[in-house]
């Protein structure tokens, strides 16, 4: 695990946002997480700054300007800085977390080896620019380059954790997959062989699940945020692409957008829900054993795959596929709410 994420933990720690030591070395047993490192104080300057872009964007929004526009920067803002809370929560257990996976790893290892000239004009259009996107921080402060700047890189750091989230989530659920996979091989492979080994297979699996409880005991809440920051900004841009049709700019925009934000939360939650999926396969090998193999030990093994849910979740949900089909639905069901809505505030308008 720590051999997959290292590097792109890393590039989360330059950008502010995983304080962790020894990302940079091959071994784990250098991982630590110290209160007193340059990174932790990184991070907390940019848990500042998430804090400081909340805060102007709730007090703006229930003090001037109630709108949907501000409510979108609002949930933003709000969720990558729980986001920033949560990764520092899991860079604390991050070593421990690795530790934990190393040594489950090291007892299935062999299923691995098996498988501008104006410069005032120009400076109006950026000044311009910040006022207009981020009204939220100057109609509460006078404009300034230097708050521009510092703005920019907060809202940056912000984009940086809206986006990790996802990110972080493909890559754990690409390395619980790949596991589960190779045990699926090893099981048909023996099946050709007609030499299978139940009882070791069992304890091979049951400690695959066991490393799913361990990782996902750590990022239920990312995979949380991950989930409801994807739905809300889906039925967002989809309201916004259903208001834009009379402007053609906008409205391409708005539709690569919507496309490219539910691509993402589809590919998301297919790769996490492709962890249940992989897991559940043994469960339907089992079901064809023949009645001479039909030992305790496939008994056992049709038992705990049945019913123990192995899967990534979201504290309150597991990813399933059957929960993505439920989440499309909520999708729409809303966005026809919001339709009905707008229809009825631009009659009474009229």
């Amino acid at each position: 695990m720590h051999a997959c994420l290292r590097q792109p933990m890393r590039l989360c720690r330059w950008a502010g946002v995983f304080p962790v030591e020894g990302l940079d070395k091959k071994s784990c047993s250098e991982l630590r997480f110290n209160l007193n490192s340059t990174y932790t104080i990184y991070h907390c300057i940019s848990l500042l700054g998430q804090f400081l872009l909340t805060a102007s964007s709730a007090y703006h929004f229930f003090t001037y300007d109630l709108s949907f526009n501000h409510l979108k920067d609002l949930v933003f803002y709000t969720t990558t800085m729980v986001t920033a809370f949560f990764i520092m929560k899991l860079a604390s257990n991050w070593p421990t977390l690795i530790q934990r996976a190393g040594y489950i790893e090291k007892r299935v290892t062999h299923l691995i080896m098996n498988c501008h000239e104006n410069n005032e004009l120009s400076l109006n259009l950026l000044e311009h620019y910040f006022v207009s996107t981020a009204s939220f921080v100057f109609e509460l402060t006078p404009y300034s380059h230097w708050k521009a700047i510092l703005y920019e890189v907060m809202n940056i750091q912000s984009t940086f954790l809206w986006n990790f989230t996802d990110a972080m989530t493909m890559c754990v659920s690409l390395y619980l997959t790949s596991y589960f996979r190779d045990l699926n091989k090893l099981i048909e492979n023996q099946q050709r062989l007609k030499i299978i080994r139940w009882e070791e297979i069992r304890l091979y699996y049951s400690d695959l699940v066991q490393l799913v409880q361990t990782v996902d005991s750590k990022m239920c809440y990312l995979i949380l945020l991950s989930f409801f920051t994807n739905v809300f900004f889906i039925c967002v841009q989809l309201f916004s692409l259903l208001k834009a049709h009379k402007s053609l700019p906008y409205y391409f925009y708005y539709c690569y957008s919507s496309l490219f934000l539910f691509v993402r939360a589809t590919l998301t939650s297919l790769l996490a829900a492709n962890v249940n999926t992989v897991a559940l396969k043994p469960f339907y090998i089992l079901q064809h054993v023949p009645t001479s193999d039909y030992t305790i030990e496939v008994q056992r093994f049709i038992r705990q795959t049945k019913y123990t849910t192995t899967a990534l979740s979201g504290l309150f949900f597991d990813v399933t596929r059957g929960m993505i089909l439920t989440v499309i639905g909520t999708i729409v069901k809303y966005e026809l709410v919001l339709l009905q809505f707008s229809v009825k505030t631009y009659e009474a308008i009229e």
